[in-house]
Order: C-alpha cells, then structure tokens, then sequence
C-alpha cells in the first residue's frame, strides 16, 4: 500500500494554496460568506439554513484555512452532541471523521476515533469494499473512496486492506473503468477520478483510467460527470485534477491554465457555484474549488 498518500491531507494543503492565489479583497468576500454560515449553535448551515453534519465538515476546514474562529466553541460541542456515531449514515459517519481531523484526541473521549471507525465497518460489503448505501452485496467506488479517506482522517488502520485490490477489479463500468456502482454501463469522472487514487493507493496499474479522463475535459475548461453531460461541474474537475496530479502530473500542467479558467468561472461574490447552471453557491462547493486552484498551482 501506498503509505504517503492522504486525501485529505492533500486537499486541505491545496485548498489553502488555492486560498492564497486570491486576490485580498477575494479572500474577505469568502471569509465573510463562510462565517455567515456559522450557527449559533456552532453547526454551519446548508442551503436551506439548518445544521448540517455534512457541510459543516467542510466548513471547518475552511475556517482553518481562513482564520476563522467565529463560535469555535460552539463547534466543538456540536460534534461532541454527535458521540461517536451511532445512528448515523454512513456518509455522516466520514464527515464526522473529517472534522475531528481538525481536533487533538482528548477532545473526545478515549477509544471515540476507534469507535467512529468501527462504524464503517458497517458498510463493508462482501467484496471487501465500502458502499455508502446500507444493506449492499457490492461495494461502491465513491464508498471505498470515503472509507479510505475516513480511516486515515482518524489515523486507524484498515481492517482488511488487502482484499481493496481485488474487489476494485470487479467494479469497472462497462467501457472499462468506473461508473457510480458495479455494473454501470458508462463510467463517471468523478469514480474514475477516485479509482484512479485508489489504485495508486493499492500500487495497481492506472494508466487506462487517466487516458480516459483526459478525454472527459469539456471546451469550458473543467470536467463533464459523464460524457452525455453538457457542461462541466466543480466537483468532477476537481477530482479528475487530484487524480492527475498524482497519476499524470505533467498532462495536468497542459491543461492547467483551462482548468483555471473554468474555475474561476464558477466564482460569485460570497463563494462558489457548482456548476453553471447552478446559481447558489455553498462551503462545499467553496472548498472544492479553492482544492481545484491549489492543485493546478
């Protein structure tokens, strides 16, 4: 296994060069836009203004990279509210590990990290792989993608690492690399993009997934989620952008200035939009993107 790659870790590091490639007067809008998502409670608010564990996940690290200690106490009791898990879904469960990432262990209670990681497990699917629906024979490319990320998040080890190789090899879509669950007819950039990192992960060749996604670029600059889509998204070309960067560097370089371009497109005064038809911006969206600038840096 590939011991020096961490998602998360290599996200947050590029958000915050992303962060820093703004102008001053940019870097205040979005400071102010993500403290104005901050609850009372200390929860940051979805598009509908009510605490979520998801988007508060990535609000937290936003306010690392920003400096933001608006209600930081607050913060940390709500996360103590959520325990160490139980009862909640499995996409919960990450956001939860990714923000304690951000929090020294006592700030839990002891054995909390193993706690939260044995949840997962919950999800582990006969193949040996994650699937972010309950209840599934197969696991998913984006559940494994999570478990992974997780795992790491709370510095646990992987139970059973070795069975991720083989039940990858069972999960390519019917064009030969990766769609939404096994069996798909058509691949996606973004499991494709988190395949290609995994695979990496595992020290398994990768090279037919990156020719594909180098294919998936629109004329906009950014990446289409499938091939019958008529426009990019931030979050398929930020993913396919982290893929490169790891599997492709220098194909990257070529299209790093495009991939730019088309980022910064999605930019609104108070944040990111996630795609062009799309006229709401959100933290989630405002993470991805800063990720997508510092990578191509």
């Amino acid at each position: 296994m590939s011991e020096d790659f961490n998602y998360e870790q290599d996200f947050f590091s590029a958000a915050r060069d992303g962060y820093k490639k703004l102008s001053e007067n940019e870097q205040q809008s979005l400071k102010s836009f993500v403290e104005s998502t901050i609850l009372d409670s200390g929860a940051f608010a979805n598009q509908q203004g009510k605490e979520d564990l998801y988007k508060t996940s990535f609000g937290i690290c936003l306010s690392r990279i920003m400096g933001i200690e608006k209600n930081c106490e607050a913060t940390t009791k709500y996360l103590r509210k959520q325990a160490d898990g139980e009862g909640l879904d499995y996409i919960f469960i990450s956001a939860l590990s990714r923000a304690w990432r951000f929090y020294s262990q006592d700030s839990l209670e002891i054995g909390s990290y193993s706690k939260i990681a044995e949840k997962l497990e919950y999800n582990r699917c006969s193949d040996g792989l994650w699937n972010q629906a309950s209840n599934t024979a197969f696991g998913s490319i984006y559940g494994t993608y999570l478990a992974i990320l997780s795992y790491q998040n709370l510095n646990q080890e992987i139970p059973d690492e070795g069975k991720i190789s083989k039940g990858l090899s069972n999960l390519k879509s019917d064009d030969s690399v990766f769609g939404t669950d096994k069996g798909a007819k058509d691949g996606s950039t973004p499991a494709t993009a988190m395949a290609t990192m995994l695979l990496n992960y595992v020290e398994d060749p990768y090279d037919f997934c990156v020719s594909w996604l180098l294919k998936q670029q629109h004329s906009d600059g950014g990446f289409l989620a499938v091939s019958q889509m008529p426009f990019s998204d931030v979050q398929s070309t930020v993913y396919a952008a982290q893929a490169l960067k790891y599997a492709a560097p220098d194909e990257l370089k070529k299209i790093k200035g495009s991939v730019e371009s088309f980022l910064m497109s999605m930019k609104k005064e108070n944040g990111f939009t996630g795609h062009c038809k799309d006229s709401n911006t959100d933290i989630e969206n405002t993470y991805f993107a800063l990720a997508g600038l510092g990578m191509i840096a």
